[in-house]
């Protein structure tokens, strides 16, 4: 049995407190319309069980903005932010408003833009749209057609949709102040070229040809870890497809990706030359291909200036927690072991942001000062890494410009179906902030 979402995981998704979000989902006063929006949305994509009347309150705010009227812009789905059926695609009850067919409030009406994703399937005469849907929508074909990259998806027998795949992970959504941005790019480099988009999740046991019509799809985008039998389907297919941040070797695919290896492994330099020595390594090594590329950055590094990495804590390599709480819950007791030991690193050098906040979290709770006994980086710079206290060093990820960048790929992809396939490394930027000092001359 899957474990119950309380309001503090809710809270750690959305980064807000548990007391705004009590006060949002009970519905009282003192919460933004946005804010409390925001939140009934997060609730709902994670699963979270409302009281009976409070379920009542939710389904009616977690409905289109105005279900009589224009929709939401972007075609957003409220229930989750997964337009059409998120929480069915994510393994969570839809919402009882909801068609279990296309995700919509029944009795809503009004127009989305084409952006806007269909979860469940296509038919022939309607491409990449569920049955009943197609009039929802303005695919822009006028602005298609002018396109290069859709003239010669048509002349190929391609549709003019693009899918914006994302896997069944809980925290790997819009919501995400990483994937989200990502996602972002790319459906704003979509729309701005006039190509229609369908945001779907993949799902663990469904063919993930009954969830589309292939006919109606010009490419795929696929965003973060996709399963290898899903990405074998895909090619069979026949639909062109680039991955971000995600590589499968069995299935030869175009990727785009920050240049993880690299990165990590200045983020060691500059802690290197702070007159660090003892530097320790946070993040699940299994957890992501990004994360994996990270910790060999960070072993090269070391061992470029003679530093071994033997002595690195086991335990703090196959970290694992959903979310804040869950993380910091499981490294507290790992630091509290490190100290006990005297075997304290200087530095830590964090596979993301949230674990490199978590990590400073317990750094503060057992006394120990950042950075003037140790220093703590990241990676990635989502918000909250300006708004942590001390502000976090980290490693800028161009979120918004990987998401174009890869539209870009795909069309070259759809353009040149023959050419090789390629593995883009995108570059990011070191932002030095207030976590990270010199090395005390006593360490």
């Amino acid at each position: 049995m899957a474990e119950r979402v309380t309001m503090q995981d809710i809270a750690d998704y959305v980064g807000m407190s548990k007391f705004a979000v009590s006060k949002a989902l009970s519905g009282k006063g003192g919460v933004k319309a946005e804010t409390r929006e925001r939140i009934i949305k997060a609730a709902i994509q994670l699963g979270y069980r409302f009281p009976p009347k409070a379920a009542e309150g939710a389904e009616a705010n977690a409905r289109w903005p105005g279900a009589s009227g224009a929709g939401k812009s972007d075609g957003e789905d409220l229930a989750g932010s997964w337009p059409f059926g998120p929480a069915a695609a994510m393994g969570h009850p839809e919402p009882s408003g909801a068609s279990a067919a296309g995700g919509l409030p029944r009795g809503a009406s009004g127009s989305g833009q084409a952006s806007g994703a269909a979860a469940i399937g296509g038919q022939p005469g309607v491409p990449g749209f569920p049955a009943g849907e197609a009039g929802r929508f303005s695919p822009a074909s006028s602005r298609a057609a002018s396109n290069p990259a859709a003239t010669q998806a048509a002349s190929d027998g391609l549709g003019s949709q693009v899918i914006i795949l994302v896997p069944n992970v809980r925290f790997q959504t819009r919501l995400s102040y990483y994937w989200g941005r990502i996602i972002e790019g790319v459906q704003e480099e979509l729309e701005e070229r006039g190509i229609g988009s369908i945001l779907i999740t993949e799902q663990g046991t469904t063919r993930f040809s009954s969830l589309i019509n292939p006919r109606g799809v010009m490419g795929l985008v696929g965003v973060g870890f996709i399963s290898y039998p899903v990405l074998l389907e895909i090619r069979n297919l026949g639909i062109p497809t680039v991955l971000i941040d995600h590589e499968e070797p069995l299935v030869p695919t175009d990727v785009l990706s920050m240049n993880n290896f690299e990165w990590m492994r200045r983020v060691a330099n500059y802690l290197i030359g702070l007159g660090h020595r003892r530097l320790q390594f946070v993040g699940n090594l299994t957890y992501s291909r990004s994360f994996y590329d990270r910790w060999f950055g960070f072993r090269a590094m070391m061992e470029e200036h003679g530093l071994s990495t033997d002595g690195q804590h086991d335990g703090l390599l196959t970290v694992r927690g959903h979310n804040r709480s869950e993380m910091t819950e499981a490294l507290e007791p790992m630091l509290q072991e490190l100290r006990r030991e005297g075997r304290m690193p200087t530095a830590f050098a964090c596979a993301n942001d949230s674990i490199a906040i978590c990590i400073m979290t317990i750094l503060a709770r057992m006394g120990v000062s950042v950075p003037e006994d140790v220093s703590v980086a990241g990676f990635d710079d989502i918000e909250d890494a300006a708004l942590s206290s001390p502000t976090l060093t980290t490693v800028h990820v161009h979120k918004h410009g990987m998401g174009r960048r890869a539209v870009e790929a795909l069309l070259r992809r759809v353009q040149q179906p023959a050419s090789p396939v390629e593995k883009v490394l995108l570059t990011g930027e070191l932002v030095i902030r207030a976590s990270t000092g010199a090395a005390r001359a006593d360490g």
